[in-house]
């Protein structure tokens, strides 16, 4: 075996490890019999030990990660939240984030998205808006729809939905909070116009008048 060639230990040998023989030239000597290697392994591997520790605090700090009430508490603490007697670190986590998110949101639609995207564990683009003033005339509401499998999927009670989106509105503001289904409502003219897609959002009627399961899936009113 040539000084240049990189012989791998029979052992799991770390990435940072493996990054460190790597960057030796070519004439240093890589064998893991070698002085180099074994220096460098030493160094790697306390490498690997300082990312495992960064990561471990990085997740205990984050209140979405942090695996542990103790974690949990150093948020809770700070925005008066407590655990209950029997309450899951699931369901303790969600009170913390939802009392946090009231306190750092600035009660305005763009911060309804974020936060409960935060709290459902999704995305952004998930959620929708629908202003009323322009549907319904209404101008102090607006519904706000939310996909049912992330409620479905989170420790969270349908009913406590609505709630939550209560607290985050925007002040004077009523909010509605529906079922995000993939149908989107199209005005008169759009539809005589014929500018609307079929297949991602517009149903049909059948025979009796009610509508077909065609186009896509129907939302509905969280009650």
């Amino acid at each position: 075996m040539s000084d240049g060639e990189l012989k791998v230990s029979d052992g799991v040998q770390s990435e940072a490890v493996h990054d460190l023989i790597r960057a030796l030239p070519p004439f240093y000597a890589k064998d893991e019999t070698s002085g180099n290697f074994q220096l460098l392994d030493v160094v790697g591997k306390g490498i690997d030990r300082l990312d495992f520790d960064i990561e471990r605090v990085d997740k205990a700090m984050t209140l979405q990660e942090a695996e542990k009430a103790a974690s949990i508490d150093r948020i809770a603490d700070v925005v008066g939240v407590s655990r209950r007697t029997g309450e899951s670190i699931e369901k303790y986590r969600m009170r913390t984030l939802l009392a946090f998110q009231s306190l750092t949101a600035e009660g305005t639609i763009p911060d309804m998205f974020i936060s409960f995207a935060s709290i459902l564990r999704g995305d952004e683009s998930e959620f929708w808006y629908q202003d009323w003033e322009a549907l319904y005339d209404e101008d102090s509401t607006f519904a706000f729809l939310v996909p049912i499998d992330r409620v479905e999927d989170s420790v969270l009670e349908p009913t406590d939905i609505p709630e939550i989106a209560a607290m985050l509105a925007p002040a004077a503001k009523t909010v509605e909070v529906q079922y995000n289904g993939s149908l989107r409502p199209v005005s008169a003219a759009d539809y005589e116009a014929g500018n609307y897609d079929a297949e991602g959002g517009f149903g049909t009627l059948d025979e009796n008048g009610d509508p077909a399961p065609s186009g896509g899936t129907f939302g509905g009113l969280i009650q």
